[in-house]
């Protein structure tokens, strides 16, 4: 008679695990254990889809996860991994057909977001066949758990629950104990470093003494699936939180390594300060103590001693505005206008996008803009909704478009869409001409006699191109005054 033998949670899923995929390549790498809120995933072939609780999940599938968006994923060698909000997750490469025989993979990347795992039997034997990539970073194991967050600023932060991570940069590699935080900064030429800094991975809570939940499809305070509590994924089911709340949307600051596109006009109508450009090289910026920009200097440069009449900030990555009055700089020429409350000085700035995707595609939402202007004191600033879509990441084809609505001197809209490969594959910089229609009311210098031209100037900012934002300006022929504006979005 065999002896009796108990396992634990933990070891029954293994054994299972192991039985079920044991002498055959495993179907898929994955499934899905639990979703909330907005997650979509995107498959190796390029369809994108909603993800739910029990689809499979294969190599090459990306996961994105939307403000309120989580998901629990468990791999079939016994790992988990549990997606925050805002967090884009890919499964690079990944094989396990039951044995730790050197045949295991798993090499997983996080775009953005943040992500708490436990390991399972990958990497337990062979170390170096575990890995998760950032656009900072690349992490290893000599452990089983721990918490892992890109920051705003696209370095990369690692919090160890149990076990020993490794952080590696091109300048060095270091260990990361449980109860230890390391951070891999945005400059390569940096190493990584231990910091007491601690990956957020949850909305903060007001102080609380939080009672455990059930299982099942509930959530603990913090929003994660309370299926996690006694995987490791959660360290406690039962806390108590003092964490103060933080700005979703820091100002930006000043320094180096910004991207900024404007668009302008005014009453003189000369060629260079009428115009939609790009500052070329990447910028030096200066912000005020709200992150409105007061300076930018590259290949063109603008100093303006004006005043903001619109202003817009998120994430800690993107600000847009619009100034009036005295403008000092470069444009191809010497610039200097003098732009009225009427017209303005439109821009978008904001740290490029690290990271950037390479498969599927991504829908934009619009967050909000500057009141488009034009040249010349008869137009009232109106309103504006956009619309901004990768089309394919792979080939930089993309859509931006928008809609320009006044209602004085007269109600109309002119409406605008660009369309094609609008960047180079990998680099965060967009650009492209396309057409713009009138309707509504004719307006002497704004109406299109035929079909106007509009052309966008813009970026993807922040880990994973987690937003985007453009320049546009709209042009005809004869007598049509250039319409410019700017607007922000988000995946």
């Amino acid at each position: 008679m065999p002896l009796p033998f108990k396992l634990n949670r933990g070891g029954l899923l293994l054994a299972v695990v192991s039985s079920a995929f044991a002498g055959e390549a495993s179907a898929v790498a994955g499934w899905v254990d639990f979703t909330a809120g907005s997650v979509t995933i995107s498959e190796g072939g390029g369809r994108q889809r909603a993800l739910t609780k029990g689809d499979n999940l294969d190599k090459g599938d990306t996961v994105r996860t939307g403000d309120n968006g989580r998901a629990q994923i468990r791999f079939t060698d016994g790992a988990y991994v549990s997606l925050q909000p805002n967090t884009e997750f890919s499964i690079k490469d990944y094989n396990f057909d039951g044995k730790t025989d050197g045949s295991e993979r798993g090499l997983f990347a996080l775009a953005r977001g943040a992500m708490r795992t436990v390991t399972g039997l990958i990497g337990r034997v062979n170390r170096n066949r575990y890995q998760v990539s950032t656009p900072t970073a690349t992490i290893g194991i000599r452990g089983t758990g721990g918490l892992i967050a890109i920051l705003n600023d696209g370095s990369t932060l690692v919090n160890g629950t149990s076990g020993i991570w490794t952080l590696t940069n091109p300048s060095g590699t270091i260990d990361i104990p449980a109860g230890v935080s390391g951070k891999a900064p945005t400059a390569p030429s940096k190493p990584p470093e231990q910091t007491t800094e601690k990956p957020s991975t949850g909305p903060t809570q007001p102080t609380t003494t939080v009672t455990p939940y059930a299982q099942g499809n509930e959530v603990t305070s913090s929003g994660d699936p309370a299926a996690l509590c006694g995987t490791g994924l959660v360290s406690n089911c039962t806390t108590t939180s003092t964490t103060p709340a933080t700005n979703p949307n820091p100002p930006l600051v000043t320094g180096s390594g910004y991207h900024v596109s404007y668009a302008f006009g005014n009453s003189t109508g000369t060629p260079q300060q009428s115009g939609i450009n790009s500052s070329g090289s990447l910028a030096n910026a200066t912000f005020d103590a709200i992150g409105q920009m007061t300076q930018f200097a590259a290949t063109n440069s603008a100093t303006f001693t004006g005043t903001h009449q619109e202003f817009g900030t998120a994430g800690g990555v993107l600000a847009w505005g619009r100034w009036i009055g005295s403008v000092v700089g470069t444009n191809g020429t010497t610039l200097i206008i003098n732009p009225v409350t009427s017209e303005g000085y439109h821009y978008v700035v904001g740290v490029p996008a690290t990271a950037m995707p390479t498969i599927g595609g991504a829908t934009y939402t619009f967050m909000g803009a500057t009141k488009p202007t034009g040249m010349g004191a008869t137009l009232t600033p109106g309103t504006f909704t956009g619309t901004l879509t990768v089309n394919n990441w792979a080939t930089g084809n993309m859509t931006a478009g928008g809609t320009a609505s006044f209602t004085s001197p007269a109600a109309f809209n002119l409406a605008f869409s660009v369309s094609g490969n609008l960047f180079s594959p990998g680099s965060p910089a967009f650009s492209g001409s396309g057409t713009a229609t009138h309707s509504g009311a004719v307006v002497t210098g704004y109406s299109c006699s035929g079909t106007c031209t509009a052309t966008v100037n813009g970026a993807f900012f922040g880990a994973g191109a987690a937003y985007a934002g453009f320049a546009y300006q709209i042009t005809g022929g004869g007598s049509q005054q250039p319409v410019s504006g700017t607007a922000a979005f988000k995946q």
